[in-house]
């Protein structure tokens, strides 16, 4: 079959936990629903109805994070050049004794007291 692997004499059907858990949670799901309907009548059109918001929440959620994630990006690159230009900096102010500074387009060369 597709995902057996022998450990030791064993067979196991699934390794990697991320896969188990998707199934267990898809299965635990299609469980709920089934207990909802077959046990406290709900109607097929509420579940479909709940599974298609439950759909677009989600995805939802992951345009907003794709457009934050950008809008921080560029937040980011907007001051200074990000956090790696201050390491290299401070690296510079250790090697040599000196900062460099930008005044009027050119790198200036100060002296750390």
């Amino acid at each position: 079959m597709g995902g057996e692997v022998c450990v030791d004499g064993k067979v196991v059907m699934f390794r990697d936990p991320l896969l188990v858990r998707v199934l267990s949670g898809g299965s635990f799901a299609i469980a709920f629903v089934w207990v909802a309907i077959y046990f406290f009548d709900v109607e097929v059109e509420v579940v479909k109805v709940l599974a298609l918001m439950s759909v677009i929440f989600v995805g939802g959620m992951i345009a907003i994070g794709l457009i934050l994630s950008v809008l921080l990006r560029l937040l980011r690159r907007g001051r200074d050049g990000g956090m790696l230009d201050n390491v290299n900096e401070l690296e510079a102010e250790v090697t040599d004794g000196t900062k460099d500074e930008v005044k009027d387009g050119a790198v200036v060369k100060d002296q750390v007291s």
